[in-house]
């Protein structure tokens, strides 16, 4: 039987998503954020933490949330850009780093790029 790549993708977000969930964490945190952004940032964001980093650091402000701040980042930015703030707030941030991997990367955007009223 062969696979295709975005058939081996689905199969491996969905067994970290299984990890997250065996271990009685709901959602990955900032901590896991913090990781994969960095493996990302050295292998590329062709892999699954690459691609749990471009999920998370690109706001969809799209959540019906009002928990979660939303931002507004400029189109132009590439993820690799976005994963640099991410990583550089994160580092050594405990608060955020305990926080779930939405909020964190939401509040540190939405503190960057803060919507205009």
């Amino acid at each position: 039987m062969s696979y295709d790549m975005n058939t081996r993708r689905i199969c491996l977000f969905a067994i970290i998503f299984l990890l997250f969930s065996a271990s009685g964490q709901s959602a990955p945190t900032g901590s896991d954020l913090l990781l994969a952004c960095n493996l990302a940032q050295e292998e590329g964001y062709d892999s699954i933490q690459g691609q749990m980093c471009t999920w998370y650091v690109i706001p969809c402000n799209c959540s019906m949330d009002p928990a979660i701040p939303e931002s507004c980042t400029p189109e132009n930015m590439e993820v690799h850009e976005l994963a640099d703030i991410i990583i550089e707030v994160l580092t050594g941030n405990d608060i955020l780093l305990d926080k779930t991997a939405t909020m964190s990367a939401a509040i540190i955007l939405s503190e960057k790029f803060p919507c205009e009223l």
